[in-house]
């Protein structure tokens, strides 16, 4: 109560509120007051991500608010990934990363929503090169080693192009 007849929403649920006259304690009137927050926001954390590996995973979590931005508890929120080629997104929020690119991720309740930019790269981990050994009979001779590049979950990284050097250029 803030006097004069006003109240203050303070949580979600019902009241009765009643006036009793000061001069007569019999005069009375009662009415009730419903407090149902609505959404207005949605804010979802992290605001961006990045993978850098085909087949992770991360969470990320959402905060609905109302217009007063005041944090709305126990809302059932949607998730939704626009592109799930890229990045799909379980109920929970959990988030796995499929393929290249970027996708966005989203979290609803009602009107309101809020969204993270999620971006999939491929970091190399470890390069395998193919053969193990060349040998040269001759100066001059050319010999050509392939590379395959994979990232830390062992998916191979179509397109690599590793730095080559040689522990002895005099040599080769």
């Amino acid at each position: 109560n803030v006097g004069g007849g006003g109240f203050r929403a303070t949580a979600n649920g019902a009241a009765v509120v009643r006036a009793t006259s000061d001069a007569n304690a019999a005069a009375t009137a009662t009415a009730s007051l419903t407090v149902l927050q609505q959404p207005a926001t949605v804010e979802v954390t992290p605001g961006s991500f990045m993978f850098n590996a085909l087949g992770l995973t991360t969470g990320f979590s959402a905060v609905a608010r109302d217009a007063r931005a005041n944090v709305i508890a126990g809302v059932a929120l949607t998730w939704e990934s626009d592109n799930a080629d890229v990045v799909s997104i379980l109920p929970t929020g959990v988030a796995t990363a499929h393929g290249l690119g970027t996708a966005t991720i989203s979290a609803r309740v009602g009107a309101a929503s809020g969204s993270a930019t999620v971006e999939v790269v491929q970091t190399p981990a470890s390069l395998v090169i193919s053969p193990a050994t060349l040998h040269f009979a001759t100066l001059g001779e050319v010999g050509t080693l392939a590379v395959t590049a994979f990232d830390a979950n062992g998916n191979e990284i179509a397109g690599a192009v590793p730095d080559w050097t040689s522990s002895n250029p005099a040599v080769a």
